[in-house]
């Protein structure tokens, strides 16, 4: 179950060890109002209530995807959306906040304030193949790159930027960074060793090797070098 506690549990967690999720930019985030209800059954107030949040997370992610891909709100597909991500909620919701809460008859409804992380959830839903790449996307190679020894999130910010500067990157998507290990998907219009040139001759990382488990999974492995004093 979804509950509020939950999401300030996750966030305690979060403050007391070093792993930490970034989105692209602010403008990855979607803040969104929606209602949820559930049905109270055997006078199990707490269940519905629950319920009720659960309902109104998926609404928000299901309004979220609406916006994003210009799918209209009504669309039957939407819901096979909601059903396929709802258990994975808390994946895609940065925050949420009760706004009000009340019984009708044998309703419990919920109004929440919820903030969605966008790229996240648009590359779940792609990778799911719910909807297509954008056309620049989809003639592209999509690398997963691993790099290890970064000391600070400076070192991190900096190998984002530099993804960015080059020529052949058309997308970005940043992933994890922990443990001084960072992960992201690059959409590239060149071939995977292009890119392990870039980041060995102009970003001045060492290239650990390039795994292929199959023709949609490329894995880059680099890490940064030892600064010297």
């Amino acid at each position: 179950m979804f509950t509020g506690r939950y999401f300030y549990l996750s966030f305690i967690i979060l403050m007391l060890f070093p792993i930490f999720v970034y989105a692209q930019s602010d403008t990855g985030l979607l803040n969104i109002d929606v209602e949820g209800q559930a049905l109270i059954r055997q006078n199990d107030v707490t269940g519905a209530r629950e319920e009720a949040i659960k309902d109104a997370l998926g609404n928000a992610i299901q309004t979220a995807v609406s916006k994003s891909f210009s799918v209209p709100i009504e669309d039957k597909k939407l819901q096979t959306v909601k059903n396929a991500v709802i258990n994975e909620a808390e994946k895609y919701i940065n925050l949420y906040k009760i706004l009000a809460e009340r019984k009708e008859a044998e309703t419990y409804i919920v109004n929440v304030n919820a903030t969605i992380v966008l790229d996240v959830l648009k590359n779940d839903l792609k990778q799911k193949g719910f909807f297509r790449l954008p056309l620049q996307e989809e003639d592209s190679l999509r690398v997963f790159l691993n790099v290890r020894g970064l000391k600070k999130y400076a070192d991190y910010l900096r190998l984002k930027e530099f993804l960015q500067s080059v020529k052949t990157v058309k997308s970005v998507y940043p992933g994890t960074f922990a443990w001084q290990h960072a992960c992201f998907e690059v959409v590239l219009s060149g071939n995977a060793q292009s890119l392990a040139d870039e980041l060995i001759q102009k970003g001045g990382y060492l290239l650990l090797d390039i795994q292929q488990a199959d023709i949609n999974h490329t894995e880059i492995n680099c890490m940064q070098k030892e600064e010297r004093s």
